[in-house]
């Protein structure tokens, strides 16, 4: 006897929470000989509930957070199909996983589970606005990136993915531990954004040549977005040559004031007086 479990899938897989999907899990025995008192065995997370359930060829109920589904019987190089609709209670990703079974040892055990994952979405409503900033030429600068929330629900799964572009170096960004960087990409993630809170990131650039160069940037998550129009932003870095030292320049075409000769004059004349004075 040899059972396995050949396909598991989800019908939707990413849903507004309170909504149903159907999982579908499929059997077969690839033996020779019928497989008896054969059990799918399927786990439910605490966000996921049973609704109904129906198999081929035999029945479905659930126990506590378990469905158990049995077949009497299945027959050599046969295959046997588990209709489960769940509704999904909790927001973000719930995942579902089933075991077959039967009275006899099965040699292959390795493929007799599998799992499907249910997302289940929020009512959140994704705002990303960036702010860029004005550096020399082989400084640093920085391009700030705000996550904001605004809608009635919590956000799950927050993604915030970016690059700069060709002629800037990407040096590092802030908050190392939910984001890292690859090259001229970047990208974090934030595992929740509450409703009417925000999330910032910095990333910190440098540019050898003078220019304005555009960060950009998009965000996504386990939500039903309100508006995606507001999902991406670009923040422009100024990049200008360094400025030289102090001091004065003359022009060669600048006419001369003959009133300045004046003035240098006097003042000697007044210096030459008060020298004799004090002698």
């Amino acid at each position: 006897m040899s059972l396995a479990i050949v396909g598991m899938i989800a019908v939707p897989e990413r849903l507004a929470i309170g909504s149903d999907s159907t999982v579908f899990v499929q059997l077969s025995n690839t033996a020779a000989t019928a497989a008896t008192d054969v059990a799918l065995n399927t786990l439910l997370p605490s966000g996921v509930s049973f609704v109904s359930g129906t198999i081929d060829g035999g029945s479905c109920v659930a126990a506590g957070t378990t469905v158990n589904c049995t077949v009497a019987s299945l027959a050599a190089n046969t295959q046997a199909t588990a209709e489960l609709l769940l509704r999904v209670n909790s927001a973000g990703a719930n995942v579902v996983s089933s075991t077959v079974s039967s009275s006899a040892a099965d040699p292959y055990e390795s493929n007799n589970t599998a799992s499907v994952t249910l997302v289940a979405l929020t009512n959140a409503d994704l705002n990303l606005s960036a702010v860029g900033s004005r550096i020399e030429v082989n400084r640093q600068g920085t391009a700030r990136f705000t996550v904001l929330n605004q809608g009635n629900g919590d956000a799950k799964n927050v993604i915030l993915t970016g690059s700069v572009p060709d002629g800037m170096t990407l040096v590092a960004i802030t908050d190392v531990s939910l984001c890292a960087i690859s090259g001229s990409a970047f990208s974090c993630t934030f595992p929740e954004i509450l409703a009417n809170d925000s999330r910032s990131v910095t990333v910190i650039v440098t540019a050898a040549v003078a220019g304005s160069y555009d960060v950009t940037a998009g965000v996504t998550g386990d939500v039903i977005d309100a508006d995606s129009t507001d999902n991406a932003a670009t923040a422009t870095v100024d990049v200008v040559s360094g400025g030289g030292g102090g001091g004065c320049t003359m022009s060669p075409n600048a006419g001369f004031d003959v009133g300045l000769l004046g003035l240098l004059a006097a003042g000697l004349a007044g210096l030459t007086m008060r020298r004799r004075r004090g002698a």
